[in-house]
Order: C-alpha cells, then sequence, then structure tokens
C-alpha cells in the first residue's frame, strides 16, 4: 500500500497517483495569474524516526508574473508554520494567535478607557 495518494479531476475526467516514503508526491494547479503547489514527504527528522510533513505554496502561476506569495508547511503532530514573503522568519499558527488575541485584548482595555 502507497504511503500517499493524490487525485485530481478535470475535464478529461479524474486520475490518482501513489507515493512512497522515498518520492513523496508533489501536485500543482496553475492558471494564469494564480496557482499552488502542494508537496507532501517523509522526513526523518533528527534521527527521530520519518514523519509526514505536507508543504502547501501559493505562486503567480504560469504567467510567472512575481515572486512566491505565500508558503504553509503542516508538521505531522500538529506544528504549522507560515512564510509570508517580506518577514525575516516564518511564523508558526500559534504565533499568530497570540498576535491576534494580544491585538483584541488591547481593543478592548481600549474601549474602557473612553
Amino acid at each position: 500500500m502507497a504511503r500517499y495518494c493524490g487525485t485530481v479531476r478535470g475535464n478529461r475526467g479524474g486520475v490518482s497517483r501513489l507515493g512512497s516514503k522515498d518520492s513523496g508526491l508533489r501536485v500543482t494547479a496553475n492558471g494564469w495569474n494564480l496557482g499552488g503547489e502542494v508537496i507532501i514527504g517523509s522526513r526523518n527528522w533528527f534521527g527521530n524516526g520519518y514523519k509526514d510533513i505536507l508543504h502547501f505554496h501559493i505562486n503567480t502561476g504560469t504567467n510567472n508574473s512575481g515572486p512566491r506569495r505565500l508558503s504553509i508547511t503542516a508538521l505531522e503532530g500538529g506544528e504549522i508554520l507560515i512564510d509570508i514573503p517580506g518577514f525575516s522568519n516564518s511564523i508558526t499558527l500559534g504565533r499568530i494567535e497570540n498576535l491576534i488575541r494580544s491585538s483584541m485584548n488591547e481593543q478592548t482595555t481600549g474601549d474602557n478607557n473612553d
């Protein structure tokens, strides 16, 4: 049995493809100005055994009119990393949630002082 399975459906019907621990699976879908790529694979993290990792990249499609727009990486175990061009480091989903909560708390605190 394959470790990874992908499917696609278009105007010619659907097909599926299989990927192994070594090959992984790479899927792309592009319009003229917007596209995406999903890569799923397995990595041996610091000698602790193989874990699944999923990368999702948003790009500028087949027109390729600009830089990569966004990358999201999900690690087996639940950690999610978000790479936004223009930021020097990746940011975790947990950090984004904390920033939103902090911003909401500041707004609430500001409203009470009126």
